[in-house]
This record gives C-alpha cells, sequence and structure tokens, in this order.
C-alpha cells in the first residue's frame, strides 16, 4: 500500500488549499502505468478496503466527494486562492529503490504543471528512512502494509506517532492530529460495526484535511516449483513471503 503524506505544519502545505491542490494535480493512473496492471489497484483511503474492514471504497470516496479525481482546473485555482500563483519548491527525499523512486519521480510530473517543483534528492534506502524521520520533510511517498485499521490509523495518523515531536513517534509523516479520539474510540469499541464505522469517519476527516492521498496497492508475485505444496491458500502474508507451516509438503509427483 502506497500514500502521499502531506505535511499539514510544515509552510506552505499548512493551507489546505494547497494540499487540496496538490490532490487534484495527482492521476491514480499514472502511478499504476508504472508496473503491470495485473499485480495493482487504486485505492481511495489510507485503509485498502480491498482487503481490510474499515476502508473506503471507490464508490464511497466519490459519494462523499473525496476521491480527488484528477482536476487541474481547480488545482490551480486552489493554488492561486492560496496566495502562490507561481507556485514553490519543495525539497524532497528519496530512497535509492526503483519503486520509490519511481512514484516520487510520477508526482514530480504531476505537480509541475500547477507551478510546485519537487527537488528530489536519492539517497540509500537506509538513510532516506533516517531522514524522514528526523527532519522536517514537507511530503512523504511511503509504501507499508499494515494488518489492520488500528495499525494504520494509529502509526500514521495518531498524534502520539507524529516523527520528531509525537510521545512515541512513529510514521505520522503528516504532523496530523484530528482523529485521536476516532481512533481511541474505535480501538476500544467491542461492537465491530461500530468499530468499522469509527475507522470510516476518521479516515473521511483524514480525506477532508488531504492530510494523505492513497495511491495504490501492489500484489506480491512469487515463484515457486509445482512440487511445493505449501498446504494452505496464499491470500496474503505478513512476512512478504510465502509461510512454511507443518502442512507444506513436497510432492513426490509433481
Amino acid at each position: 500500500m502506497a500514500a502521499i503524506y502531506l505535511n499539514t505544519r510544515m509552510k506552505t502545505l499548512d493551507d489546505i488549499r494547497v494540499r487540496r491542490a496538490i490532490a487534484f494535480a495527482l492521476n491514480r493512473e499514472a502511478f499504476l502505468d508504472t508496473m503491470s496492471k495485473q499485480f495493482v489497484g487504486s485505492v481511495y483511503s489510507p485503509v485498502p478496503a480491498q482487503f481490510l474492514p474499515g476502508g473506503l471504497t471507490k464508490a464511497d470516496a466519490e459519494r462523499l466527494h473525496l476521491a480527488y479525481d484528477q482536476d487541474l482546473v481547480k488545482a490551480r485555482r486552489l493554488m492561486i486562492d492560496a496566495g502562490y500563483p507561481d507556485g514553490f519548491t519543495l525539497d524532497l527525499v528519496t530512497s535509492e529503490k526503483r519503486l520509490y523512486r519511481t512514484y516520487y519521480e510520477v508526482m514530480q510530473r504531476q505537480l509541475s504543471p500547477i507551478g510546485i517543483d519537487c527537488r528530489i534528492t536519492v539517497e540509500t534506502h537506509s538513510n532516506m528512512h533516517k531522514h524522514i524521520r528526523r527532519s522536517l520533510t514537507p511530503i512523504v511517498i511511503y509504501v507499508a502494509w499494515r494488518p489492520n485499521a488500528d495499525a494504520y490509523l494509529s502509526r500514521f495518523f495518531d498524534s502520539d506517532a507524529i516523527v520528531l515531536s509525537g510521545t512515541n513517534p512513529d510514521t505520522n509523516f503528516s504532523h496530523y492530529d484530528k482523529v485521536d479520539a476516532l481512533i481511541e474510540a474505535a480501538r476500544l469499541e467491542i461492537d465491530p460495526e461500530r468499530q468499522i464505522q469509527l475507522w470510516v469517519q476518521a479516515q473521511i476527516r483524514i480525506l477532508e484535511d488531504m492530510a494523505a492521498f492513497p495511491i495504490m496497492f501492489t500484489k506480491q508475485c512469487y515463484a515457486r516449483n509445482t512440487s511445493v505444496d505449501y498446504g494452505h491458500p496464499l491470500v496474503s502474508t505478513m512476512a512478504l513471503y510465502p509461510q512454511f507451516t507443518e502442512k507444506t509438503r513436497m510432492k513426490l509427483n509433481p
């Protein structure tokens, strides 16, 4: 799951009009085109609805006017209204890994028409992770999988997890603090349906404030010999590789 996290407290991006302009300048299809369509799909909320309870589908986002389909006219108008008719420059850091570099380059091309010049520095993957956790960064593109909605929301949007200033700094690159009560209420809720609704409410607020722009999910691709029987259907894995259990077998006559 990949998303663009916008620093809601940093100059220029602390204006919601600028963050929404960035969202309307982006085209999810351009990100999908960087990989085989067999393995990717668009997401419309920080929690991917295709895999976990509590996310927003495309239909949900469109109904709530939170899909942010590309609209350069609207994006330019928002930039002018925010006082940036000529745009501005953002200094960003990406990993040397192809996946990250590609996402940043796509974003760079898409923000150029509304006057935002992204100057991208390429670092080693480990140095990139250090930088985005130790320095104020206007935009962070991050790729991660989490097991449930609580983990996504707690680690990326709870104020405790704000990088640098949070009580337990983690991956809240948006420096966002508007959904703490909803995250906590969902965590304590014993009614599953009510819990899901609280997660949804939190994400509606996040998207309204444009603290993050969800881009896409990427499926992992594995190759295996036909003689290997995992012993279970391979749907997903937190370990990022197929799980071998006591039921895994090597078939003698594949």
